[in-house]
């Protein structure tokens, strides 16, 4: 287990410091930005027919898998590229280390990353729509935080789905 959780900490480290992650990060956050200013052109109207709560949860959800698919992508490519272009792979495999070992620790650093990224944008999203729309949501903030743990799990499952095959088909050769 603790070469697993190696792993893990060499993945999480190694995807923070690179640079097309960050720059994808950048833009994710961009992202979230237009996604909350389009919820605030279109606010008013929810306000008046009451759907605020759902219009909320709907555009997180959206941020957090439409735009969060496109993370989990590029995660797996940048993850096997890495491991191709520094030899990594072999080394671990010359050493006394299961394949198995392999994978779980990097699928575990990238489940991490991307707890700690919807984290941040679930921080970020909200954070944004209470300083504007505080007075509302200060109303049904009870029914938002109870589907939101549900949102955030079934967001990143649907991410990982598409972050798994990438990753794994370097091990089947």
């Amino acid at each position: 287990m603790s070469n697993t959780l190696k792993i893990a900490r060499k993945e999480f480290t190694d995807l923070i410091g690179n640079r097309l992650i960050i720059f994808i990060i950048f833009v994710y956050l961009f992202l979230i930005a237009k996604t909350i200013y389009d919820f605030h052109t279109v606010t008013p109207e929810n306000i008046k027919n009451g759907n605020l709560a759902m219009s909320l949860l709907m555009g997180l959800w959206y941020i957090l898998t439409v735009y969060g698919t496109l993370v989990g992508i590029v995660l797996g490519f940048s993850s096997i590229s890495s491991e191709r272009k520094g030899n990594a792979l072999n080394t671990l495999i010359v050493k006394p280390v299961y394949r198995d070992t392999i994978i779980n620790g990097k699928l575990i650093g990238i489940f991490g990353f991307i707890i700690c990224l919807f984290g941040i944008a679930t921080f970020i999203y909200f954070s944004v729509l209470l300083i504007f729309y505080g007075n509302y949501i200060g109303a049904i903030i009870l029914n938002i935080l109870v589907r939101l743990l549900f949102i955030l799990f079934l967001s990143i499952i649907y991410v990982m789905i598409f972050f798994i095959p990438i990753n794994a088909s370097i091990y089947n050769n």
